[in-house]
């Protein structure tokens, strides 16, 4: 170890010198154009540090908006799938309502037709009609029916009471509620005050479900018909008067030989040569005849000829004796 040394390195911070920092910040402080830009560089440091932490925001909230949007995009194409489906499934249904609407309008022409011939039909056999709904509400009437009625159309919906009519008859509405009520069918004759005949029938208004949905009214003109029955009235009477002057007896016989008629003559000799039996079997009362069985004279032609309607309903095979005895009997 003779001759050796050993050096040791201690490591000593060496401080700064502090004339020359003192000179720095002096001549820093001293120069305004180099204090402006440090301040301009610390203000354009902490612009960009914000713009920078903006920046990463603005990227965070991109990146999230974008993940949103994929999700959107892929909600839109499974939106749109569906929408395709639906479509399909649309032209389906369009084109079976197409079908359908076809059909309906074939229906509504049919219908159309329907209505047209039942009203041409309606109007064609002059027979006034309409229809009341179950409040005795006009719900529909033919234009024959404003021969009856003070009619118009805007009268649809009005109660038949407060309609005014030309007709001599007071209890339509009474007959139609008791249709109404008891669903029997009514009829009568009624006459209007120009002096024409009508047969009215009322029934019950069904649906095709037999619901009942009101009544239906019709007004069938007989004016004709009740004149024929007048002029027939007439010449029957007259047929009567010139029998009735007729001096022979006559009797009148149906099909099933039964008494019809018979005149004055044949009453006159009936009633002095029937016996008591056929008097009896006539059904002529005890004051007309006198005890001896015979008819009294001031009975003779009355009693006997009111008698005549019992008699109709006897064979006339009952009384051939007494007709035949008649017949040979002469009249004093």
């Amino acid at each position: 170890m003779d001759g050796m040394m050993m050096v040791i390195f201690d490591a000593e911070k060496i401080p700064r010198k502090p004339v020359r920092r003192k000179g720095k910040e002096s001549a820093g402080a001293g120069n305004p154009r180099i204090t402006a830009l440090e301040q301009e560089l610390k203000s354009a440091r902490e612009y960009l540090q914000t713009t920078i932490e903006e920046l990463e925001t603005s990227n965070e909230e991109l990146k999230s908006t974008n993940e949103e949007l994929q999700s959107t995009n892929e909600e839109l194409q499974s939106s749109n799938e569906e929408l395709e489906t639906s479509k399909e499934e649309m032209q389906s249904t369009n084109e079976e309502l197409e079908t359908i609407n076809s059909e309906l309008q074939d229906k509504m022409n049919e219908l159309k037709r329907a209505n047209d011939d039942l009203s041409n039909l309606l109007a064609g056999t002059e027979i006034g009609t309409i229809f009341l709904d179950r409040a005795l509400s006009i719900k529909r009437f033919t234009p024959s029916l404003t021969k009856i009625f003070n009619l118009i159309q805007t009268d649809v919906g009005r109660p038949i009471s407060d309609i005014t009519s030309k007709i001599v008859y007071a209890d339509i509405y009474n007959d139609a509620k008791e249709v109404l009520n008891t669903l029997t069918r009514k009829e009568a004759l009624i006459q209007t005050k120009d002096g024409e005949w009508f047969s009215m029938n009322i029934l019950p208004y069904r649906t095709m479900e037999n619901v009942i949905d009101g009544v239906g009214l019709t007004f069938t003109n007989i004016t004709g018909i009740k004149k024929k029955e007048a002029e027939a009235e007439a010449a029957r009477a007259f047929a009567e008067g010139i029998v009735e002057t007729v001096r022979q007896p006559l009797i009148v016989l149906d099909p099933e030989q039964r008494v019809m008629s018979v005149n004055r003559s044949f009453c006159l000799r009936a009633s002095k040569a029937f016996s008591r039996r056929t008097l009896s079997a006539l059904n002529l009362s005890k004051a007309s005849r006198q005890p001896g069985g015979t008819l009294r004279p001031e009975a003779n032609s009355a009693s006997f000829c009111r008698a005549r309607s019992a008699s109709f309903s006897l064979p006339v095979e009952r009384s051939t004796r007494s007709i035949s005895a008649l017949f040979k009997t002469t009249v004093p």
